[in-house]
């Protein structure tokens, strides 16, 4: 974990800009006792030079300053590929409005720092920004190893290749080389028994051609390949006739070159058979010479369609391969980076909570640690939207309603989606449960919703709804379309650009899109219809050019759970308590975060950064543990190992699991059962409360 004032090598820098000397100093010495190292500027050139010279992390910008103003150092900054990533905050007092804070962020700034302010909103608003600034340098580093490592990937993928290939292609050379032998050892006699006799090797013909009289006569087995039934000579031309353009002009100039030249000739080329049939042949050839003079050609002639046909074959499944391992590679890579980067966003969203949670709503702090959280939580959506691609993605599917789950991302949507776009909302009533994943329902609501903003660039309306569906046999498209049964239907219908019919076949390939190059990856719409045929559901399109789109995604109704009117009768659980919990995590900062928060709920936490400290913990404590809320991969020992040596000390005790590692890599270390209560980083605090109030109220295994 990297603190809010260092780099993992060494304190982190910070440039202060202004030309109030008096401005300058004063949060120099603020942030420097902070543990900051600050570099001081009276003007834009100089504020320039620094920049380039020493690269901060942060820069607090004053706008109006002789010279070069603040608003062109940060355009010149944004605009520079070495300071792109550097983070500016404008500091003023008299450019505090919105509208001059809407006009810094058009210019590339990263936020605004009111003053006059104190010394300790100084700090902490800072701190906030320096965070954000150690995750760019660590996403970037992040960025910088996966595409080192993809090259190395594919560099060791073209060796393998191509040794393979090598090898292929010598034992093939080897067998060929035999068969021309055996070949060409027959076509040595001059006589009119070659051609007849070369009948008898499989599936090869023979031919001979006379250059006095421009003449060529064939075998049968030749004839036959041709699919020519007459007898007689052939006149060259007309021999000639029956290749395509390219593999006649490489043939004509084979046969110059082996009457004046003398030199044999091996070709394989596209030939149309006398009744119009495409098909690829081996010609193989050499001159007879008398007195120095080249006076026939002959050679052999086969059918090579087969074997051409089958190394397209080949070719395509070879091609598949690779793409296959590079996707495995992919997966793997992601789900190791998954778990630091996890942990990373977990310690940034649940500060970020605290901090909110001891602010004015409303102020303009509590908006910018909303800013972060929203920040953390897209760069979190990111990565798994690559894990559910790759397989990789942990999945803890529970009862839902589609309707809760919806208005709880809607005010998030409308942020995210902005002020042109309305967002309708029409929820269904009476609406049946679901069992799925929350957090997949919301990928399958932000991918779609994000693929309707792209189609509506100039704004539009998207409206949402829910509804229950019984799907029979009459209302299928085709056999094994939609099977019968009850769903809850989504349905996301915008008024945007619409979907050329060429295209709605494509639409859910991995990697399609229709965007420039760097505007999209194409997962966002296959990551949808892998989750829904994960949950047993499926998707249905509607689009007219020029009308709109209309996505609806069909989820199984989960038939075991109660209904809403029952579900209202039972007893609500308690969002706090007064159990004990154990927490054990290596990263300090999860720890401590944890304990806050369970902390604020009335529970008494215990905490440990290593399994063996979780156990002498146990063994020293005479109260009763309740719950045991661990990281899964840890030194020493993993979370089901040290579940299992505390469950045998103290049989009544729960967990809950909680990791950034993805499924596979978990899977893997034979950390977790099926039937377990796990909790992926990064989580909130209020998933984090529901989890823990969820095991201590679990009926005990009998």
């Amino acid at each position: 974990m990297v603190s809010s004032t260092r780099y993992s090598n060494g304190p982190m820098r910070v440039l202060v800009v202004d030309d109030n000397p008096d401005t300058v100093q004063g949060t120099a010495l603020v942030l420097e006792s902070a543990g900051y190292e600050v570099d001081r500027a009276l003007n834009g050139e100089a504020a320039l030079e620094l920049a380039r010279k020493r690269t901060p992390a942060v820069i607090l910008l004053d706008r109006d300053m002789p010279g070069i103003d603040g608003m062109e150092v940060c355009r010149r900054i944004k605009e520079d590929p070495d300071l792109a990533h550097v983070l500016v905050i404008f500091a003023s007092a008299s450019h505090a409005g919105k509208d001059d804070q809407m006009e810094g962020l058009e210019a590339g700034a990263d936020g605004y720092l009111p003053r006059p302010i104190s010394n300790r909103e100084l700090r902490a608003r800072v701190d906030a920004y320096a965070r954000i600034a150690a995750l760019n340098r660590e996403l970037i580093a992040a960025n910088r190893e996966l595409d080192r490592r993809t090259d190395e990937l594919e560099k060791t993928n073209r060796a393998l290749e191509q040794s393979r290939r090598e090898a292929l292609g010598l034992l093939e050379d080897a067998l060929e080389a035999r068969r021309q032998i055996e070949a060409m050892a027959h076509l040595l006699q001059d006589h009119d028994a070659l051609l007849n006799e070369s009948d008898n090797l499989r599936g090869i013909g023979g031919w001979e051609l006379d250059l006095e009289t421009k003449q060529v006569r064939w075998t049968p087995q030749t004839r036959k390949i041709h699919e020519v039934n007459e007898d007689g000579d052939v006149p060259l031309e007309e021999a000639l006739n029956y290749y395509e353009p390219v593999g006649r002009a490489q043939l004509q100039k084979a046969i110059a070159e082996a009457r004046e030249q003398g030199k044999p000739w091996d070709l394989e080329l596209p030939l149309r058979t006398a009744k119009g049939k495409r098909i690829w042949v081996r010609a193989m050839g050499q001159a007879r010479f008398k007195d120095g003079r080249a006076v026939k050609l002959l050679g052999t002639f086969m059918d090579v369609t087969a074997r051409k046909r089958a190394e397209s074959e080949r070719a395509a499944l070879n091609a598949q391969l690779v793409h296959a391992q590079k996707m495995e590679s992919v997966g793997l890579l992601a789900g190791g980076i998954a778990h630091e980067f996890n942990n990373k966003l977990q310690t940034i969203i649940g500060f970020a909570e605290m901090s909110a949670l001891s602010c004015e709503e409303g102020s303009p702090l509590h908006e910018e640690l909303q800013t972060i959280k929203v920040a953390a939580r897209q760069a979190a959506d990111l990565t798994r939207q690559l894990l559910a691609y790759a397989s990789k993605q942990v999945a803890q599917p529970q009862t839902l309603s589609l309707n809760e789950t919806v208005e709880e991302i809607l005010g998030l949507l409308k942020r995210t989606l902005g002020e042109n776009i309305a967002v309708e909302w029409d929820a269904g009533h009476n609406l049946w449960p679901v069992h799925m994943d929350p957090a997949q329902v919301d990928q399958i609501i932000t991918n779609l919703a994000l693929n309707a903003r792209d189609a509506m660039p100039h704004g539009g309306q998207l409206t949402l709804s829910t509804r229950n569906v019984r799907v029979s046999d009459e209302d299928r498209l085709k056999p094994g379309d939609r099977p019968a049964g009850e769903y809850v239907r989504l349905t996301i219908r915008d008024t945007g650009e619409g979907i050329p019919a060429e295209l709605m076949e494509k639409i859910f390939d991995p990697f399609f899109t229709t965007k420039p190059q760097g505007k999209g990856t194409g997962l966002g719409l296959s990551t949808v219809f892998g989750i829904v045929r994960q949950n047993e559901g499926f998707v249905h399109v509607e689009s007219t050019p020029g009308e709109g789109a209309t996505f609806s995604v069909y989820v199984p109704r989960d038939a075991t759970a109660l209904t809403p009117q029952q579900a209202g009768a039972q007893p609500g659980g308690q969002a706090g308590g007064h159990e004990t919990i154990l927490v054990v995590e290596d990263e300090k900062a999860i720890l401590d975060l944890c304990q806050m928060h369970l902390g604020r709920l009335g529970y008494t936490v215990l905490i440990a950064a290593t399994p063996s400290e979780a156990i002498r913990i146990a063994e020293n404590r005479r109260d009763r543990i309740h719950l045991l809320l661990t990281d899964v991969i840890m030194p020493e020992m993993n979370g089901r190992q040290l579940f299992n040596t505390l469950h045998a000390m103290s049989p009544r005790l729960r967990v809950v699991y909680m990791s950034g590692y993805a499924a596979g890599t978990l899977g893997e270390q034979g950390a977790l059962g099926k039937d377990v209560l796990f909790l992926p980083k990064p989580f909130g605090h209020q998933q984090l409360a529901r989890m823990v109030r969820k095991a201590l109220d679990a009926v005990p295994a009998t």
